[in-house]
């Protein structure tokens, strides 16, 4: 809808449309009409991240609370699995390519890991993978 009115391309967020998504639209038709608000000269950009898993250690008046993690907050990686997933995803159905952001806290640590893990999971997909 807002891109309609705006004609503003979508960024897709993966772990946001994971977490918000109350319409219950699969990612694969959420990913296919982001691609498809891009002109044809832009090559479309995606956010993908992965939900922390890490327990949270709060401080409060000097005692310390251990809570689990918040569903949107960004681990410090990303899960090779759910990226390997989605590329996978995207060939079979035959999207135009896609550049993804990551939103990892480890940054280009995180980015460097991930694509050693796309070699070692899945080495049809590396090449791919700039």
């Amino acid at each position: 809808w807002i891109q309609q009115r705006c004609g503003i391309p979508i960024v897709l967020d993966v772990l946001h449309h994971r977490c918000l998504n109350r319409a219950g639209r699969p990612l694969d038709e959420a990913l296919a009409l982001a691609l498809a608000s891009w002109p044809p000269h832009q090559r479309p950009k995606i956010h993908l991240s992965s939900p922390r898993t890490a327990i949270r250690r709060l401080t409060r008046n000097g005692t310390d609370y251990l809570q689990p993690p918040l569903p949107r907050q960004h681990s410090d990686f990303i899960d090779p699995f759910s990226c390997i997933d989605l590329l996978r995803m995207a060939r079979a159905a035959g999207m135009r390519n896609f550049d993804i952001m990551l939103e990892a806290k480890a940054k280009d640590v995180a980015l460097l890991r991930l694509r050693e893990q796309i070699r070692i999971y899945a080495p049809d997909l590396a090449q791919h993978v700039a």
